[in-house]
């Protein structure tokens, strides 16, 4: 009688480790998925990024264009300036 007490108790540690087996890979499951989403999170992070270089790269190049036409307006008014002087002289 014992040995057979003993073979229940057995099979039903048997069947409760094969329950935590199959929560243990669910779990693995669900980390993996998470995982998955993570990964796709860093790739739109990564794209965001790139957008956000491109946008910077893109105001870099509109502020030299600005510095180029400053530039040309301060000789613009040099010129004006000067003109203005010989104007007064006369």
């Amino acid at each position: 009688m014992c040995a057979g007490e003993d073979l229940k108790c057995e099979r039903e540690s048997i069947a409760g480790a094969g329950e935590d087996l199959k929560c243990e890979r669910e779990s693995i499951a669900g980390a993996g998925e998470d995982l998955k989403c993570e990964r796709e999170s860093i790739a739109g992070a990564g794209e965001d990024l790139k957008c956000e270089r491109e946008s910077i790269a893109g105001n870099v190049k509109i502020l030299s264009v600005n510095v180029r036409v400053l530039h040309v307006l301060m000789k613009i008014l040099s010129v004006n300036v000067r003109v203005l002087r010989l104007t007064v002289k006369i």
